[in-house]
């Protein structure tokens, strides 16, 4: 049964996770008989096997009915799991735009907490920003679920997604949903490149606002899906660029 079969995903006691949307799934001693079971997401396309979910919710010991073919004849198991959801987290691009000086990266935290707010957005919001000692490619949640742009629009499917240099869309909407249309198209990130373990540029911590001595930030590129989207170009610390924001 093709139930939320992106979102919904099935743990066996001490087994490797399992997709509903994979045609194999080895659930080894967790059956009565060891066998592999092969789950299909349409029961119309294979009289071997499908998967009933009930109750559609999320927690423990939920019951799972099971048509399994053990090489002679179709049998029920009925299997005992925990459910897991992962909901999708939203990333926006703020409307507003900024010079270097944001406080830190905790300053930048606040403005996108403070411009979700005011969009009506739940959750909690932080920069993708980057300094001497942090670097989000490393203490941002790295999400299991989709990552969205606030419509609902998918940008990757889960972290590893996110960060293999090709997202689905770009990050061009702001908090509202509307496409990023000025002249910036950049936006302040700090981020070195994926694999690259030293500090980036970052306006001497988000503290900088200077145009003329040299002090830079890193951007990134509004409109790209390769890894331009966080480690383009260095901008003098005075110009004002976006932000973007990711829900926790």
């Amino acid at each position: 049964n093709d139930q939320d079969s992106d979102d919904i995903m099935l743990l066996g006691v001490g087994k490797p996770p399992c997709r509903f949307n994979e045609p194999t799934c080895d659930y080894g001693d967790d059956i009565p008989v060891p066998e592999t079971v092969r789950i299909y997401k349409d029961p119309g396309n294979s009289r071997i096997g499908w998967l009933e979910f009930s109750p559609k919710a999320v927690g423990d010991n939920q019951r799972i009915r099971l048509w399994v073919y053990d090489g002679f004849m179709p049998a029920v198991r009925t299997l005992t799991f925990n459910v897991i959801v992962f909901p999708p987290k939203k990333i926006f691009t703020t409307k507003a735009t900024y010079d270097g000086n944001l406080g830190g990266i905790t300053g930048g935290d606040s403005i996108c907490q403070t411009t979700a707010s005011q969009a009506g957005l739940n959750g909690t919001y932080k920069a993708w920003l980057g300094d001497d000692t942090q670097n989000p490619l490393n203490y941002m949640p790295h999400n299991e679920g989709k990552y969205t742009l606030v419509d609902g629009t998918v940008i990757a499917n889960d972290w590893q997604d996110l960060t293999d240099n090709s997202l689905l869309v770009p990050i061009n909407k702001d908090e509202r949903g509307n496409i990023i249309s000025d002249a910036s198209n950049l936006a302040w990130t700090g981020t070195p490149n994926l694999g690259d373990t030293r500090p980036d540029l970052n306006c001497q911590n988000w503290t900088s606002r200077d145009q003329y001595h040299g002090i830079q930030g890193r951007v990134g590129m509004i409109s790209a899906k390769n890894n331009i989207w966080f480690h383009g170009s260095a901008y003098a610390c005075g110009y004002k660029e976006h932000l973007y924001c990711f829900e926790q």
